[in-house]
């Protein structure tokens, strides 16, 4: 009976383990299927997934703008001012965008109308010049005639003012002295005529009482002597008479003449003394005009040299020349040079660049001006050379906005920015592209990793974390971000591996 009991229970024990075997490989095979899929899943995954590490450091918050490689420094080939004076035609010139040695030809401008300009002005110089001479014999001349006249009219003056004195003083006293002694001898005779009759009557008037025979005869007497008186008085009346007509008439007419004459003498020298001034101011004038004529025509063929000289532009320095104005937008239409070209005069036809220095040319969006500053550090990149990379600085950001396309007032603004390197590499050339990386702000020692490794969905962020079992989707708290990296606040550890997003493969 215990027998029996026994192998029923043995038997029953080995029901149980069988079925306990048959149940756990079931178990086996449903979790090893289950585990293997998704280790399939997850190794496909991982193979079509690029994978970012979650790393604690510092990264820029930067803006990326794309701008043109420029030098610093430009030589300006263009015509001197004031060559344009009988136009500038090309009619030689060298290849746009040739290599060029320093004192190699550029342009060459037609000389044929300052040719023409220059035997006009040598002959017209030496028409001058024989005219100055002229003039200068003429003047040599009027001097000779002048001092002639002067000293004709000078003699003449002297020889008036000579007679005036001499008469003055000399004839006109001796005159009247004459005409004095005159009327006092009269006056003399008078008196001795008086005394005579006088006499002649005392002798009658004793003939009369003592010799009545001899009355006859000394009445006669006293006729004479009476006779005498009268004409003696006659004579005193007359020396009288000449003395006051001198006095009235002869002498203050005399004088007056004289007088005129000297006055005359006096302007007849003073009017050729005018005359001769005026003479030689003529002609002194005259000589100065074609000094100055000479002078300007001396000047308009030097400068006429200089014009010709500035005909042909060579370089100033080596390098590569680029035809037109680096400074025309791109918009406008690009100059064409060619055999037969007409410029202006100050026209910048060509450049060279100076390849010592550098700067960066950037039109910045206006959406970015508040946050751009002079003094950013900048990443410069040339996309002709991607392995080299150069940093600089905002050195200029100009002070308003212009639009893309000048004349179009709806296009966007811009904000011309310069930025500065002193970046030298042999490979670099103006015009070239670069892609300009501006660094607003440095991140320091925050968790970072790439943009790509997020994704949003309903107003979330989630990042594809790599576990051990798989890729796993998580809730990421995000900071602040880059054109390339962001900050990660919270839900992320240094070190884990995310997952690059890839749009349509996000779990």
């Amino acid at each position: 009976m215990s027998t029996l009991k026994t192998k029923r229970v043995a038997r029953r024990k080995r029901i149980t383990a069988a079925v306990a075997v048959v149940l756990l490989a079931v178990v086996g095979l449903v979790l090893w299927r289950y585990y293997g899929r998704e280790s399939r899943n997850s190794d496909e995954v991982e193979a079509r997934d690029r994978y970012a590490v979650v790393t604690r450091g510092d990264f820029n918050v930067a803006l990326d703008l794309d701008g043109t490689l420029d030098a610093i420094e430009h030589h300006l080939i263009r015509p001197a001012r004031q060559s344009g004076r009988f136009g500038l035609e090309i009619v030689e010139l060298v290849d746009d965008h040739s290599e060029v040695k320093a004192g190699d030809l550029l342009f060459r401008f037609s000389d044929e109308k300052h040719a023409i300009e220059k035997d006009r002005l040598e002959l017209a110089l030496d028409d001058e010049q024989t005219n100055l001479q002229l003039a200068l014999e003429d003047l040599a001349m009027t001097k000779a005639g002048n001092l002639s006249n002067i000293r004709a009219a000078y003699d003449q003056l002297h020889s008036a003012q000579e007679a005036l004195s001499r008469y003055e003083d000399e004839d006109a006293r001796r005159k009247r002295s004459e005409l004095e002694t005159a009327i006092q001898t009269a006056r003399a005779k008078l008196a001795q005529s008086r005394t005579e009759l006088s006499d002649a009557r005392a002798k009658l008037t004793d003939a009369q009482m003592q010799d009545p025979d001899s009355v006859a005869g000394f009445e006669k007497q006293v006729s004479e002597r009476a006779q005498a008186v009268d004409t003696a008085r006659d004579a005193v009346s007359a020396a009288s008479g000449n003395l006051r007509v001198f006095k009235q008439y002869d002498h203050p007419q005399k004088m007056r003449s004289l007088r005129e004459a000297v006055t005359k003498a006096e302007m007849a020298l003073q009017r050729d003394l005018v005359n001769a001034a005026g003479n030689l101011v003529k002609n002194e004038r005259r000589i100065t005009n074609h000094r100055t004529r000479i002078r300007q025509l001396e000047t308009d063929l030097a400068q006429l040299e200089k014009i010709w000289k500035n005909l042909t532009l060579r370089a100033p320095a080596d390098g590569i020349i680029t035809f037109g104005n680096p400074q025309r937008r791109n918009w406008m239409q690009p100059e064409d040079f060619k055999v037969g070209t007409s410029v202006s005069e100050g026209q910048i036809m060509a450049t060279i660049p100076d390849l010592s220095s550098f700067l960066v040319r950037v039109d910045l969006p206006e959406e970015f001006r508040s946050r751009v500053s002079t003094g950013l550090r900048t990443v410069l990149r040339s996309k002709a050379v991607p392995d080299l990379v150069m940093e600089g600085r905002i050195s200029q950001v100009a002070a308003m906005a212009q639009n893309v396309i000048q004349w179009d007032r709806s296009s966007p603004k811009v904000y011309p920015i310069e930025i500065s390197t002193d970046a030298k590499d042999s490979r670099l050339m103006p015009g070239m592209s670069m892609r300009v990386e501006v660094v607003v702000e440095t991140v320091k020692d925050v968790l970072y990793l790439p943009i790509e490794a997020l994704h949003q969905r309903e107003g979330t962020t989630y990042a594809r974390v790599k576990e051990l079992t798989g890729v796993s989707e998580r809730v990421v708290k995000t900071g602040r971000i880059s054109n390339n990296y962001v900050e990660v606040v919270d839900g992320l550890k240094e070190g884990e591996r995310v997952a690059l997003y890839q749009p349509g493969t996000a779990q």
